[in-house]
């Protein structure tokens, strides 16, 4: 039996339209527009060759491509970031499938996909800082916080200012969460995204609107 991995794909260029997502030559997604982070997909492990084309376009179209060797039993999320111009493709590895978090744990982990945000941090609302550290294409280590629903802030690490608030963020007992930060800075908006479940080819299941 072939050895299986996971991929979902992030759509985070502000000025970009509505895009495809190619395997080969294989379209796997389709109409993915700004702001969706994607389902997982099951695919066999191994060498994939993706490639972003504007929806109904062909691999000859492509804004972006990437060239990735997905190991198996992995998961990992693919995005695009940055502005139609400079557009840039990131691969994060994503907490495996079937990792076992305590339940009343949460692992949560920032992911920076925003191309004029300064270095952030991620904290509870007029609390203690959950992440920090992290630039334009990065990503924190996963942090265990206590599940439960919170409200939280963006903090710019040089100035301590909020750039945004994520009100009534569901950190679900056993699993593992990714805020995927992304937009411009006047407007960051953040997908709340879990990392750990089972394969599907719909939009993730979470969401926390910056305000």
């Amino acid at each position: 039996m072939a050895k299986k991995t996971l991929l979902r794909f992030g759509h985070c260029v502000p000025n970009a339209p509505a895009v495809d997502v190619w395997d080969g030559d294989e379209t796997v997604l389709s109409g993915v527009s700004f702001g969706t982070v994607s389902g997982y997909l099951e695919l066999a492990s191994g060498i994939h060759s993706f490639a972003v084309t504007p929806v109904d376009g062909t691999r000859a179209d492509a804004l972006s491509t990437a060239e990735l060797d997905l190991r198996a039993d992995r998961a990992y999320t693919l995005t695009v970031a940055g502005m139609l111009d400079t557009l840039t493709p990131m691969v994060y590895e994503d907490a495996p499938p079937g990792e076992s978090i305590p339940a009343a744990s949460c692992d949560v982990r920032l992911l920076h996909c925003s191309p004029n945000a300064p270095t952030l941090s991620l904290a509870v609302k007029g609390g203690p800082t959950v992440v920090e550290g992290v630039s334009f294409e990065d990503e924190t280590t996963y942090e265990r916080v206590d599940a439960g629903t919170y409200d939280l802030e963006l903090r710019a690490v040089d100035s301590d200012d909020v750039l945004a608030t994520l009100s009534g963020v569901d950190l679900a007992g056993g699993t593992a969460r990714s805020m995927v930060v992304m937009d411009l800075v006047a407007g960051l908006r953040v997908e709340a995204v879990t990392d750990v479940g089972t394969p599907a080819s719909t939009v993730a299941d979470g969401r926390a609107a910056a305000r």
